[in-house]
């Protein structure tokens, strides 16, 4: 039997990182279905194509196709999480 946890995350952002598939998915998942606004970062294209399916709405979670191993990945997440979280 699974515990169903109920997350109030209203007013809250998230960067979720591997969220193209798996896990990282999962997670931004039940993030905005506790009313946060999410960036799913994945270096596969295939986190573009979870917006506005999956239980991803696209008012409330943003794509990023970027690989973390690159050097300049910190600051490109940072600027994309502040023009499309912060509003």
């Amino acid at each position: 039997m699974e515990a169903q946890v109920s997350l109030d995350l209203k007013g809250s952002t998230a960067i979720v990182t591997g969220a193209g598939n798996g896990l990282g998915l999962a997670i931004a998942r039940r993030f905005v279905a506790g009313g946060a606004k999410v960036l799913l970062v994945d270096q596969d294209q295939v986190v573009r194509s979870r917006i506005g399916t999956d239980n991803l709405p696209s008012q409330s979670a943003f794509a990023l196709v970027k690989d973390l191993a690159d050097d300049d990945s910190a600051a490109v997440v940072f600027d994309a999480a502040r023009k499309t979280l912060v509003r």
